[in-house]
Order: structure tokens, then C-alpha cells, then sequence
């Protein structure tokens, strides 16, 4: 996915706004966040729906793909720190967050729901093959407990060309459940969440 190709799916009128911090000029910035924020949480809320057994930890699971650490990591798979102009010292992950959620609202804006669907499942992706700091981390932490991290999956769903995988991770009696656009990013989400319930 190259990065300069995705840019150019947001109209001119939305792209001063979206790559113009508030501290280095007048732009809406902040509204276009305040808009991708809402996308990202509905399109994010309608993916668990469709795996999900119950209602119990979707919550999480949820927190888990819209919090700040998640977002900026795409932001910076994206490279947003290099486009977004600003003035003064802002943190990078709050900046990388933030200027994501304003991209996303300039692409809802300028190419409707399902576009932004799909984008959100390929950089959702995207991101897995950059960093596996979840799965590294219970694997670690599960070695030193004389144990190994047991990753299933229990389901699948969505259409031919948009999967939805929801993966379960188990350490002795203790298991966590996550769901994601593939196995893989399944798998990170479970781990997340057991990392979250059990360990911090």
C-alpha cells in the first residue's frame, strides 16, 4: 500500500484542514478528528458485532483497536509526523493518533462509509506485519511461567473478501478472546486483552 496513493483519495477541500495542527494555524482539524474518531468507533463497534457470542468483553476488545496506542501506530506506518505541519513540542504518539482520526474523517467526507470500511481492514493489517509487540510480549512473559500461549480460532466470518477471524488465547486456565480483520491481527487482539485482564 503506498502511502501518497491513500492521500489522494481526500479532496482538496478537506486536506489543509486534516495536515494542519491547531498550534500552526487556523484549520478544523480538531473537528475532522472529533469526526474519525466516531467512524472508526462504528466501524470497529460493527466488526466485533459479527463474531461476537455475547456481549461480555467487547468493550474491551473495542478500547483495544481504538486507543491511542493502536491508532498511532498506523499513523506512523502511514508517516503522518512527516505531512502533519505543527508548531511547538507535541508528543508524536498523541499526534500520530490524532492526525489518523482527522485523515479518517477527511476519507469518510470525501469517500463515503464503505471506502473507509475497507481501508480500515487493509491498514489494520498493515500494521500487524510492522509490529507483533503483543504476541512477543505474552510469549515472553508465558516462558517465564514454564508455559506456551495456545492460540485458537474459534470463528470466522464476514464476506468472501472481508473476513472476520476471532481468536481465543489460553495460558493454564486463564484465556482471553480477540477478533480481527485476520488471524493474525486475531491473535494480537486476544493477546492484548489477556495481557490487559491477567498480567497488568
Amino acid at each position: 500500500m503506498q502511502r501518497f496513493s491513500l492521500f489522494g483519495i481526500i479532496h482538496s477541500s478537506h486536506f489543509n484542514h486534516v495536515f494542519l495542527h491547531p498550534s500552526a494555524g487556523p484549520s478544523k482539524f480538531e473537528i475532522y478528528e472529533f469526526l474519525g474518531d466516531k467512524v472508526l468507533g462504528l466501524i470497529v463497534a460493527e466488526q466485533l458485532f459479527t463474531t461476537a457470542h455475547s456481549e461480555g468483553g467487547l468493550s474491551t476488545a473495542h478500547a483495544n483497536w481504538v486507543n491511542k496506542h493502536t491508532l498511532s501506530r498506523i499513523g506512523e506506518f502511514l508517516e503522518l509526523d512527516r505531512l502533519i505541519k505543527t508548531r511547538g513540542d507535541i508528543q508524536k504518539d498523541t499526534l500520530l493518533a490524532d492526525g489518523f482520526e482527522a485523515f479518517i474523517g477527511a476519507v469518510y467526507l470525501t469517500q463515503g462509509l464503505s471506502f473507509t470500511k475497507d481501508l480500515w481492514y487493509k491498514l489494520s493489517e498493515s500494521i500487524d506485519s510492522v509490529s507483533t509487540t503483543n504476541k512477543t510480549f505474552l510469549q515472553e512473559w508465558a516462558h517465564k511461567q514454564q508455559t506456551t500461549p495456545l492460540y485458537t480460532t474459534i470463528k470466522t466470518g464476514g464476506a468472501e473478501h472481508k473476513p472476520i477471524f476471532s481468536c481465543t488465547v489460553t495460558i493454564k486456565n486463564q484465556q482471553a478472546q480477540g477478533t480481527g480483520s485476520s488471524k493474525k491481527s486475531a491473535e494480537n487482539a486476544a493477546a492484548s486483552l489477556f495481557i490487559q485482564r491477567y498480567i497488568k
